[in-house]
């Protein structure tokens, strides 16, 4: 899933963009992440992180990761078809 906050018109080092591929390929992990975990994973270090974080507007990566996982929870809940096969309609009385 493609977030929306690295979607802006930013020029990205290569091992940022590491690092953004990394995040967008496991949202199931970020809530438990740790920036010490995320740099090794990415095989990439703590200070690509904090770099990546504040050429994004972020204070650190702690508000990066609790931003994505806001984006997160709205995409699960504005992205969601809804169903009308199973609704009930009121009933009238006469």
């Amino acid at each position: 899933m493609k977030l929306n906050i690295f979607s802006n018109q930013i020029d990205f080092t290569t091992s940022e963009k590491v690092v953004i591929s990394y995040l967008e390929n496991h949202l199931n992990e970020i809530d438990g992440l740790t920036i010490t975990d995320l740099a090794k994973k990415s095989l990439t270090s703590n200070a690509t992180i904090i770099r990546l974080s504040h050429k994004l507007g972020y204070n650190g990566f702690k508000d990066l990761k609790v931003n994505i996982i806001k984006n997160i929870e709205t995409n699960r809940f504005t992205n969601n078809p809804v169903s009308y096969t199973h609704l009930t309609l009121p009933t009238t009385s006469r």
